[in-house]
């Protein structure tokens, strides 16, 4: 089922995913060692697809003047 919260909605075993998630494959994976905590998650959209309580994919979407899509990340698991 796909998902779209804002960042109050996110249950806390949902947050710690996302960030688990995002570390694995951009940090980790990537080797891209930039500070992915970066204060705009409170004011983002969060859109994912979650199966059985884990989480297959994930976006942050940033709306304002301009719509900003980022941290794109497709769980390896599935």
């Amino acid at each position: 089922m796909w998902y779209v919260k804002n960042y109050n909605e996110l249950e806390l075993d949902e947050l710690e995913q996302i960030l688990g998630l995002r570390q694995d494959i951009f940090i980790l994976e990537q080797e891209s060692f930039f500070r992915d905590i970066d204060g705009k998650d409170k004011d983002a959209l969060h859109i994912f697809k979650k199966k059985d309580g884990d989480i297959h994919s994930y976006c942050r979407m940033e709306v304002g003047d301009r719509v900003v899509i980022s941290r794109v990340v497709v769980n390896p698991k599935h």
